[in-house]
């Protein structure tokens, strides 16, 4: 997934915006895919770099999901253009790690 289908918001924009439940991304064929927000962990380190990271559930079955599962995505500027981008977490280390931040900030609340 590595862009957002809203051109008036940014990424951020809309994963800190409680009154958007579904968000939509474009996978790398240009298919549409919603997710819902779980939410969004600002920031997360890793080696030394403050990152952020968002959990989103596919609001459809998509291969290699089970349903009601998260995913985790990081979210970041391009450089050359400024422009926010979303793609998924592949680093097992760093995922567990996000998942452990939303219960700990979950459970705050």
């Amino acid at each position: 997934m590595d862009e957002n289908m809203n051109e008036e918001l940014t990424i951020i924009d809309m994963l800190l915006d409680d009154e958007i439940e579904e968000l939509t991304l474009l996978d790398e064929n240009g298919n549409e895919i919603k997710f819902y927000n779980y939410g969004i962990i600002i920031p997360y380190t890793v080696n030394d770099e403050a990152r952020i990271y968002t959990i989103l559930e596919p609001v459809d079955k998509v291969d290699g999901v089970e349903e009601g599962e998260g995913l985790v995505f990081r979210v970041y500027t391009v450089e050359a253009d400024g422009e926010d981008n979303i793609e998924t977490e592949d680093d097992m280390e760093i995922v567990e790690g996000v998942f452990a931040e939303y219960q700990r900030l979950f459970n705050e609340d």
